[in-house]
C-alpha cells in the first residue's frame, strides 16, 4: 500500500460508535523542536462535560455508555483539533494551557464588553471540561499519554470572540 493510499484509509472505528472515524493527516512538525505548540479553534465552546456518561444496569451487570451529546463533542473537538496534528507524539513531562474562550451572554451589560474579556465564573466547571479535549489530544497523538501532563491550567472567559486556545509546552526534565 502506497504513502498516499495509507494517509486515505479510514482507521480503526471509534470505540463509541460503529462508524471509522478518518484518519487525521500528519503534517511535518509545524513549529520549531521545543517550541510551544499554540492553537486557536474558533467556535463556541461546548459545555457539555466527561461527567455526560451513563450507566445502565441489566442482568445485574452495571453498563457504562457515552451519551449521543458527549459523542458528539468528542468527534466536534478532534475535528477541530485534527489541522493541527503534530508529526510524532511528544516525549516527557508537558505543560497544558487550555482558554475557554465563551460567547457574550446576552444579558450582558455593555459596561463588562467594554474589555472584550471577563472571568467566567458559572458552570461548567474548570476540572470537568478539560476532560473532554485532553482525552481528544491523547486520541489525536500529541502526547503519547495525558499522564505526562505536569503542569495543568486552565482558564475561563467572556469574549468576543468565542473559541478554544491549546498551548502545549515540553518541560524540561530538571
Amino acid at each position: 500500500m502506497s504513502a498516499q493510499a495509507a494517509d486515505d484509509a479510514p482507521c480503526v472505528a471509534d470505540v463509541f460508535g460503529s462508524q471509522p472515524l478518518p484518519r487525521p493527516k500528519r503534517q511535518p512538525y509545524p513549529w520549531e523542536a521545543g517550541a510551544p505548540i499554540d492553537f486557536f479553534m474558533p467556535f463556541d465552546p461546548p459545555t457539555a462535560t466527561a461527567q455526560h456518561k451513563g450507566a445502565r444496569v441489566h442482568k445485574g451487570e452495571v453498563f457504562f455508555y457515552t451519551k449521543a451529546e458527549l459523542r458528539e463533542i468528542e468527534e466536534m473537538l478532534r475535528a477541530q483539533m485534527a489541522p493541527f496534528v503534530v508529526a510524532a507524539p511528544l516525549d516527557g513531562p508537558l505543560s497544558l494551557l487550555m482558554e475557554w474562550f465563551f460567547p457574550w451572554r446576552k444579558t450582558e451589560p455593555a459596561k463588562n464588553r467594554v474589555t472584550g474579556r471577563k472571568w467566567h465564573t458559572s458552570k461548567p466547571d474548570c476540572s470537568n471540561i478539560i476532560k473532554a479535549p485532553e482525552d481528544q489530544l491523547t486520541r489525536l497523538r500529541f502526547w503519547h499519554d495525558d499522564g505526562q501532563i505536569a503542569d495543568l491550567r486552565v482558564i475561563k472567559r467572556w469574549a468576543d470572540t468565542p473559541g478554544i486556545r491549546v498551548v502545549i509546552t515540553q518541560l524540561s526534565e530538571e
